[in-house]
């Protein structure tokens, strides 16, 4: 799937709460021992979270198969669209090359902490599973940059939070100042 049919998708449902655009067990061949996917590279680039952002910005569930090495769009610009609800951003057999940048992008596009996964299937075996688990743990790497973002942000805003309650403060003061001045020289 590309990103044109997303939207679209996306304009006959701007409600939507919960998107999964994920292979199915219709796309595995199961055997006793293995689970063998039929796995080809994601099509969906990582800026497709702009247009999910934009159409449904309620959403609080997503699991895509994404393209994360694809090179990123600028920062979003202030007032850009963001996910208000966002809970749970599923991303198994997705694929990363710059986990430090995908956490600053995925930062950007939420207004709160989401649960970042990457599902593994238990029974993949070889090559097939060292390359999942190397991508695993990028995305480990992703939701612990996540972490640390989100905790800036909030120490972030509770300090300006703490700052302006300083200086609504300092300037109710100087107002009763202003005031007792005036009263007392009107006397």
């Amino acid at each position: 799937m590309q990103e044109p049919p997303v939207g679209q998708l996306l304009d006959a449902w701007p409600s939507l709460q919960k998107l999964h655009l994920q292979y199915t067990l219709d796309n595995m061949i199961t055997r006793p021992s293995i689970i063998s996917i039929k796995w080809s590279q994601p099509t969906l680039p990582l800026s497709v979270l702009d247009t999910v952002a934009e159409k449904t910005p309620q959403v609080e569930e997503l699991s895509l198969i994404l393209d994360a090495n694809a090179p990123l769009r600028s920062p979003p610009n202030p007032g850009q669209h963001q996910f208000e609800c966002l809970n749970q951003l599923d991303v198994s057999l997705s694929t990363v090359s710059h986990p430090a940048t995908v956490a600053g992008y995925l930062a950007q596009r939420s207004k709160k902490r989401f649960s970042l996964t990457f599902g593994l299937p238990q029974n993949l075996r070889g090559i097939t599973r060292t390359r999942f688990e190397e991508e695993k743990n990028k995305w480990d790497q992703i939701a612990e940059n996540l972490t640390v973002l989100y905790d800036q942000k909030e120490r972030l805003a509770e300090e300006f939070r703490m700052q302006m309650q300083r200086e609504r403060a300092r300037h109710m003061q100087e107002l009763r100042e202003v005031v007792e001045l005036s009263l007392s020289q009107s006397k």
